[in-house]
């Protein structure tokens, strides 16, 4: 895939304008969003031979590349048929996650459009299922890392509301698990974002190989009711005590 960059100033009059505008591709929409790419400091997009590189497509919006003065970012837009009205929620939600060293970096944000870091790399599913006996350890890291940004998550009472199936919101990268896409995120007195991530890691698609290849033990269900519960340090550290008992 060949991959080349046009100026916003271009943009305006070039047919590529429609495709700001997903689905619906109403030039009214993507002006819009033009504008607004704009005002957080877009200079170019990042084209490829099908049209705009789009590094992510979900129900709610879409992610584009595209390039800063400081270098390449990804800009999440609102599509045109969203359930929601703007992305404003789901920047705060994200904003207050960053507060505490989770999430991809946010930049800016506007009614329809994210500005944030790009993040490369593999997703948390084809991640696992690629693991052999040689990357065990390294595997294993990961899992317990990504444990602990979800109990981090249930300490300020954010709730992503999606980890459970994390096979789609969480990215292994270079330097680690990062948890993406806070729109359906919500403050939350229980918020279970440990539960969730478990809940995938034990009882979903990826099981035995976090059991049998890995060689996580899947924790006794006295620990995760007491933790849901209560959301102790103490119920915590027992979930982990169990996961790591056999290794």
């Amino acid at each position: 895939m060949s991959e080349r960059w046009v100026s916003l100033e271009r943009l305006w009059t070039s047919e590529l304008l429609r495709e700001l505008a997903y689905p619906s591709k109403d030039v009214n929409y993507a002006r819009e969003v033009l504008r607004e790419l704009e005002s957080s400091s877009i200079i170019e997009v990042s084209v490829c031979d099908e049209g705009l590189t789009v590094l992510g497509k979900g129900y709610r919006s879409i992610v584009v590349r595209c390039k800063m003065d400081d270098g390449v970012v990804a800009a999440k837009i609102l599509r045109t048929d969203s359930p929601l009205r703007d992305v404003l929620h789901e920047a705060s939600m994200q904003r207050y996650a960053n507060e505490h060293g989770i999430g991809p970096k946010l930049f800016s944000s506007t009614p329809r459009v994210i500005v944030m870091e790009e993040v490369t790399g593999v997703d948390l599913g084809r991640w696992l299922v690629g693991t052999g006996r040689d990357r065990v350890k390294v595997a294993r890291d990961i899992i317990l890392e990504l444990l602990r940004m979800g109990r981090s998550l249930d300490e300020i009472r954010l709730r992503h509301g999606e980890l459970s199936n994390a096979k789609r919101h969480v990215i292994v990268s270079y330097r680690g698990p990062v948890i993406i896409d806070f729109s359906a995120s919500s403050l939350h007195e229980r918020p279970a974002n440990l539960n969730a991530l478990l809940n995938y890691l034990f009882y979903g698609e990826v099981r035995d190989v976090v059991t049998q290849t890995i060689g996580l033990r899947s924790p006794s269900l006295g620990p995760l009711k007491a933790y849901k519960r209560y959301h102790s340090d103490h119920w915590y550290r027992k979930i982990l005590e169990e996961l790591i008992a056999e290794c």
